[in-house]
């Protein structure tokens, strides 16, 4: 009779543990962000003897950058 008490509370344990099983709730996802900060392009009108060094892309004492084309 024990043998019976313990197949019985054995099943009776196992059908509440599946139950139990299928309450959970699972949440997955993925986050990703990036972020790029541009400043605004504007057109220069400095003279290129402003623009002390040689090259085509100079900086002016301000440590601003600024493009010497020539013939422009």
């Amino acid at each position: 009779m024990t043998g019976r008490w313990v197949a019985c509370a054995a099943l009776i344990a196992l059908a509440f543990a599946r139950a139990a099983a299928a309450q959970d709730v699972r949440i997955t996802g993925a986050t990703w962000v990036q972020s790029i900060d541009l400043r605004p392009l504007r057109r220069d009108s400095v003279l290129a003897t402003a623009a002390p060094g040689t090259g085509e892309v100079r900086r002016l004492a301000d440590g601003q950058r600024v493009s010497c084309i020539e013939g422009a």
